[in-house]
């Protein structure tokens, strides 16, 4: 089985330096049993999503993780870094950004990666008259 997940930490508390902490097959819920509450990390995601049993597509997430622990200066130098990681990490259907594990709700990714794909009827989904 392809991996499903990548996990990009910081080498150490003090270090600018990014280096891969681990790669899997469980997607988006192994993701989380990895994500700190005083940790930074980007990841990067392969999600399936589907109108129907015979349009599955392949879609991948960064998320960019920054727990609620996290000091001020790792979160002002996690922007800067942030271009680094897309030159590197260029196909992304979304970026998503989460402070707490209730952030990355797979249903509510999902749904978002159908509307930027342009295969959710947004009016479906609008709540709060957009």
């Amino acid at each position: 089985m392809h991996s499903r997940r990548l996990l990009l930490q910081y080498e150490g508390p003090k270090s600018d330096s990014l280096v891969v902490a681990g790669t899997g097959t469980g997607g988006l819920a192994e993701l989380k049993t990895h994500l700190k509450r005083d940790q930074a990390a980007y990841a990067y995601v392969r999600m399936i999503i589907s109108n129907d049993e015979l349009s599955k597509r392949p879609k991948f997430v960064l998320i960019c993780w920054c727990g609620e622990g996290v000091g001020v200066m790792r979160k002002a130098k996690m922007s800067i870094h942030l271009s680094d990681v897309n030159a590197i990490i260029k196909h992304q259907a979304i970026k998503r950004d989460a402070r707490t594990l209730g952030e990355l709700s797979e249903d509510e990714i999902k749904l978002a990666l159908r509307i930027a794909s342009g295969n959710a009827a947004w009016n479906d989904h609008c709540t709060d008259g957009c």
